[in-house]
């Protein structure tokens, strides 16, 4: 049971956050911006994307328009064996494994073209994409006035557009430039937007989500440069998945909090320093307590020998004994007796007469190479025939089988 101390103290924190929020809530009823990104397709908030979301069915035409939820691999809406499609994926981190990056450069190498926006891109798939790309370290919101300009070519035109807001000044720092397009750019002037051919398709990095976002989309003539972003896709398309599952992912849920979203219940209490000091004092305690009775109940384990093997000793002796008495007939007469006995336990075969049949059922049982079985059975016959073994003989039967036994 969780102590009477820790439940207070647990309520006392709650009752706190609620009435503060309560108070703040009361004393300014002017609205403010809404800073939450989310890249969401529902989210009218300024930094949802329900405008971007709205606007594929006019850049797009002739396409189909659908939402795509799961793993690279696992799609409902794609077919990463046909052509003419394209998946375009705005999430603020894209945190795709191994596996899931070759997925989706299978999915471009069909025919198809894979548009990704992130602020960051997971280690797997820098690799694989042979480009590295440097976070910002502030994406707060600033009165500063960000800029995103499109290369000329491949775009014409008044390519350079403006907004206020949060700064998404994220670049690429290194890209291989033999297979790689640089299609535009940041404020800085750093390569933002690059394109890299995929078998008879494409994939396109950009590392300004933000530019997805209601907030830019409805400022200035910032449409524009979102069409023409999205101009690299063929216009003879016929299918446009939008992807959140990047969105939901839990690897990305755990690292998509900034300073600026809605703490948690556990996040909310650890703000408070005396809080967290007596939770973690607490719990140091309990553990203290757990450690300590665990040594008190804990006994010796008494030290077990593994049993020693007196009967492999005994039959090494008696060989010895045989060998060095030179009476090496005997004793290949009784190898032989052994391995036979061997053939009707394992492989339950009738060993009275040793002919080619037997030779097959035995190779065919222990897939040992026929000619090892056939000197074999061919040696064992001779015993039964009176043949004499010098020592040459039975150092010779002896290595085939103990070769035989090691291939059985």
């Amino acid at each position: 049971m969780i102590p009477y101390w820790l439940l207070g103290i647990v309520i006392v924190a709650v009752f706190v956050l609620v009435f503060k929020d309560g108070c703040n809530n009361g004393a300014n009823g002017n609205k403010t911006l809404n800073e939450r990104v989310t890249l969401r397709k529902r989210d009218k908030i300024p930094y949802g994307t329900y405008v971007a979301y709205s606007q594929l069915a006019r850049i797009f035409p002739a396409a189909t328009i659908s939402t795509n939820k799961e793993e690279p691999g696992f799609w409902d809406e794609l077919d990463d064996r046909k052509a003419k499609q394209a998946l375009i994926i705005v999430a603020p981190y894209f945190m795709a494994d191994e596996y899931e990056v070759k997925q989706l450069i299978r999915f471009a190498e069909a025919g198809n073209d894979l548009f990704i926006s992130a602020f960051e891109f997971s280690h797997y798939a820098e690799d694989i994409f042979k480009c590295k790309n440097r976070l910002s370290d502030n994406i707060s919101f600033s009165k500063k006035v960000n800029q995103a300009t499109l290369v000329t070519p491949p775009f014409t035109g008044n390519n350079a557009f403006k907004y206020n807001g949060r700064r998404f000044e994220n670049h690429f720092t290194a890209y291989d430039s033999n297979f790689t397009t640089v299609l535009g750019r940041g404020s800085s002037g750093e390569p933002n937007f690059i394109g890299i051919a995929y078998g008879s398709g494409f994939i396109y990095l950009h590392s300004a989500p933000l530019t997805f976002s209601n907030y830019f989309l409805l400022q200035n003539n910032n449409m524009d440069y979102y069409a023409s972003m999205l101009s690299v896709i063929p216009p003879g398309t016929e299918k446009v998945v939008w992807d959140e599952y990047y969105l939901t992912k839990d690897e990305l849920n755990n690292n998509n909090r900034n300073k600026d979203d809605k703490p948690n219940f556990l996040s909310a209490i650890m703000k408070y320093p005396g809080i967290s000091t007596g939770l973690l004092l607490g719990g140091l305690l309990l553990l203290l307590y757990a450690l300590l009775g665990m040594r008190r109940k804990q006994r010796a384990i008494p030290v077990i020998e593994r049993p020693k093997n007196d009967s492999l000793d005994f039959v090494k002796t008696i060989g010895r004994l045989y060998y060095d008495k030179g009476n090496h007939t005997n004793l290949a007469h009784k190898m032989a007796a052994y391995f036979l006995e061997h053939l009707r336990s394992n492989y339950k075969l009738a060993t009275n007469e040793l002919s080619d049949e037997f030779v097959q059922k035995v190779q065919v049982k222990t897939d040992v190479p026929h000619a090892e079985i056939v000197n074999i059975v061919t040696t064992i016959n001779n015993l039964r025939a009176g043949m004499h073994m010098s020592t040459d003989d039975l150092q010779r039967f002896y290595l085939a089988l103990e070769e035989f036994y090691k291939k059985a």
